[in-house]
């Protein structure tokens, strides 16, 4: 069984309403912020499956590498689970059109707005027929930083979720989520996102009219608001203290009971057969001292989740929502 890691471009799609009282002319953003040119990788982890691509970073990162070992220990079910082998197809983050200087005050406003809600994905296409064998999904950013030959790259991004098993349907619950920079703009003095993380799962099914199709069997979302932008090291500083990251529960867990008190999504049906892909969307919002709705950003990730397999009918919901 092999798994293709997919990375998408950033959307920036979102258009308001302008808000009475607020100008773009005095706002500041936050360092770390609205930073583009990044890559996304989205994979299934355990405590002895560590994907190659992004292995050294988990390794290197203490507190994401002690949540996957407490939370990610695979299920117990039948058959023998592959180990993915990632196969990296980057891509980089679109460029944000964002223009402090523009001659409108209400463009300004709208620019602004547009670039504090950014949204990318990343897709896991698995051979195996069974998602129950995995226990948790990590999407994770990384950033280069440096000039030259001292470029390196680095985690910037790192969502770790739990996937616990409800018979026929599974939900998504974020253990951890840390954020060194943040893709969506903030404002200097409230350097917070809130992330909307959504899951959606799609396989391919034997149409009589249209022979072999992908469909979308279920996708489902779940947010955590005023997560904290720790901030890139640089000059071989330290980052912000873990305390500052979002962990669910605060300590490490011992048992699933553990997890009931975190933010769960909704159930997800298990798809019947493989192949099957899973893609997770982040619709990061960030904190600007306008009101962007928390709902707007569920419907966007999950709509990015869902991709161009989504159905008239799911479209029309949505729209409806």
């Amino acid at each position: 069984m092999r798994a293709l890691q997919v990375s998408f471009l950033v959307l920036a799609t979102l258009l308001l309403a302008g808000c009475p009282g607020v100008s773009a002319l005095n706002f500041t953003k936050a360092d770390d912020t609205g930073v583009t040119d990044q890559k996304v990788f989205a994979a299934f982890v355990a405590p002895d499956e560590l994907p190659d691509n992004l292995k050294a970073f988990i390794v290197a990162d203490s507190d994401l590498l002690g949540r996957i070992k407490s939370a990610c220990a695979k299920p117990q079910a039948p058959g023998q689970a592959v180990a993915p082998a990632l196969v990296p197809i980057l891509a980089a983050i679109g460029k944000l059109l964002f223009d402090l200087a523009a001659d409108k005050a209400q463009r300004q406003l709208d620019e602004l707005k547009k670039a504090a809600q950014q949204s990318y994905s990343g897709t896991v296409i698995y051979s195996g027929s069974e998602v129950r064998t995995h226990r948790c999904l990590l999407i994770a950013r990384t950033v280069d930083t440096g000039d030259g030959t001292n470029k390196k790259a680095q985690l910037s991004f790192a969502a770790l979720l739990r996937m616990s098993d409800y018979g026929s349907g599974f939900i998504i619950q974020p253990t951890l989520i840390e954020a060194k920079n943040a893709v969506a703009v903030t404002a200097k003095d409230t350097p917070q996102i809130t992330t909307s993380i959504a899951v959606s799962v799609k396989s391919i099914i034997d149409s009589p009219l249209n022979g072999k199709t992908l469909v979308a069997n279920g996708q489902a979302v779940v947010s955590v608001q005023k997560i904290s932008v720790l901030g890139i090291p640089k000059d071989g500083k330290p980052a912000a203290q873990s305390k500052s990251m979002y962990k669910c529960p605060a300590t490490e867990p011992t048992k699933a009971a553990d997890f009931a008190e975190c933010p769960r999504s909704d159930l997800i049906p298990y798809p019947n057969n493989g192949p099957y892909s899973v893609t997770v969307s982040v619709t990061e919002t960030g904190e600007i001292g306008i009101d962007l709705d928390v709902a707007s950003s569920e419907v966007k990730a999950i709509k990015e989740a869902i991709g161009p397999a989504i159905s008239d009918a799911i479209s029309t919901k949505f729209k409806k929502d």
